[in-house]
């Protein structure tokens, strides 16, 4: 719940403005959720930890930290896609 609740608030934080997709696939040992917003003006990256009294900025280090694997792609119609795996 903590990784798709970053990644869904990124996606709303940081893109234009417009629908937010999520998908979820399960297989035998792992779950993995994409979540597809519209783009914004940068692309997701993965920065210094902030300082521990900030209110922000841990989404894409907590899924670096927690998910099995992640990752982000732009798609050829300026979207972004945010993967990450989770295995059980």
């Amino acid at each position: 719940m903590l990784l798709l609740s970053e990644a869904f608030t990124n996606a709303t934080l940081y893109a234009s403005d417009g629908p937010v997709h999520l998908a979820a696939s399960l297989t035998e040992g792992s779950l993995r959720i994409e979540v597809v917003d519209p783009g914004g003006r940068c692309d997701p990256a993965l920065t210094p930890l902030p300082p521990d009294d900030a209110e922000g900025g841990r989404g894409l280090a907590l899924l670096d930290l927690i998910a099995k694997e992640w990752g982000w792609e732009r798609l050829t119609d300026r979207r972004v896609r945010v993967w990450f795996t989770l295995l059980w």
